[in-house]
C-alpha cells in the first residue's frame, strides 16, 4: 500500500456513453484527450431541530446529516468534434461532398455580399462568372472575388456587375470530408467515467470509476477566446441498479 503523505495527480479520462437510439451503453472506454480537471464532491444535507421550550429556545436538540447525490466536474482541454458535441449537447454526423462541377449555375448579384454556390472547395482553374446571356466574362479581382474554400462569390461595387444582375457561374469542385455537430439536440449526457490516474508523489496508481453520471455543459464555449478553449461538464452521480455506491476510488498494487 502506498505510504505517500501527499497527493499530486495526473491521469487520463475515459467515457462510456449511453446511446439514446440503441438504448445501450458502448460497453467500451473512449479516451477524451487532454483533461485538466476531474473533481468529485461528496454532498450531505444537515437537518437540525431546535428547541422552542421555555428558556431553551434556539438550542439544538437533534441533528442528522443526510447524504445527497455527489457532484462531478470534468474539464476537457482537447477541442475536437467529439468533445464539441458534448459542449453543445449535440449529435455528430459526417460532412461529405463528392467531387464534381457546376455549369452556368445562375445566381443573383448583390454587390458587396458573398453568395453561396451550394458546393465548397472549388478549383481555381477554369472558374468563370459570366453575364446571363453568356456574352460577357467578368474579371476576377476587378468585378468579383471568390472564396474557393467556402464556395462563395462576391460581386464588387467597384466593378461592372450591376446590383441584382443575373449571373452564370461555372467551375469544378473537389471532394470534402469531415464532421458536423448538430447543436442542441440532446438535453443531457448520460455516461460512465473512468480516471486512469497516478500519484506523482510516489508513482502509485489511483483510479476513480463513476458508475453513472448525468452531465451537462457549464457556461459557453468561446470560439474567439483570448486563451486556449476548454469544455467544462458538470452534473450529478447516480447509483445504478446492481451497485451500492455511485462511484469508487481504487489504489491497485500490481504484483
Amino acid at each position: 500500500m502506498s505510504t505517500a503523505r501527499g497527493f499530486l495527480g495526473e491521469g487520463d479520462v475515459l467515457f462510456d456513453v449511453w446511446d439514446d437510439d440503441t438504448q445501450t451503453w458502448w460497453n467500451s472506454w473512449k479516451p477524451m484527450g487532454e483533461s485538466s480537471k476531474f473533481a468529485i464532491g461528496a454532498q450531505s444535507e444537515l437537518k437540525e431541530k431546535e428547541s422552542r421550550g421555555r428558556g431553551t429556545r434556539g438550542q439544538l436538540i437533534a441533528s442528522v446529516a443526510l447524504l445527497k447525490s455527489p457532484e462531478i466536474e470534468v474539464v476537457l482541454d482537447e477541442v475536437n468534434a467529439d468533445n464539441i458535441k458534448l459542449a453543445f449537447m449535440g449529435t455528430l454526423a459526417s460532412l461529405t461532398q463528392g467531387s464534381g462541377s457546376i455549369a452556368d449555375q445562375v445566381i443573383t448579384a448583390k454587390l458587396g455580399h458573398w453568395i453561396p454556390l451550394g458546393k465548397r472547395n472549388f478549383a481555381t482553374a477554369a472558374f468563370t462568372v459570366k453575364s446571363s446571356d453568356g456574352v460577357t466574362t467578368y474579371a476576377l479581382g476587378t468585378d468579383y472575388e471568390v472564396n474557393y474554400r467556402l464556395g462563395m462569390v462576391r460581386p464588387l461595387a467597384t466593378g461592372t456587375i450591376a446590383d441584382a444582375a443575373s449571373l452564370k457561374v461555372s467551375g469544378t469542385y473537389n471532394a470534402v470530408s469531415g464532421s458536423t455537430v448538430k447543436g442542441a439536440t440532446k438535453a443531457q449526457l448520460r455516461c460512465r467515467l473512468l480516471l486512469d490516474g497516478r500519484n506523482l508523489v510516489d508513482g502509485s496508481d489511483a483510479e476513480c470509476e463513476v458508475f453513472e453520471a448525468i452531465l451537462a455543459p457549464e457556461g459557453e464555449f468561446d470560439f474567439k477566446a483570448e486563451d486556449f478553449g476548454s469544455i467544462t461538464l458538470k452534473g450529478k452521480l447516480v447509483t445504478p441498479v446492481g451497485k451500492t455506491s455511485p462511484f469508487e476510488v481504487r489504489f491497485p498494487e500490481l504484483t
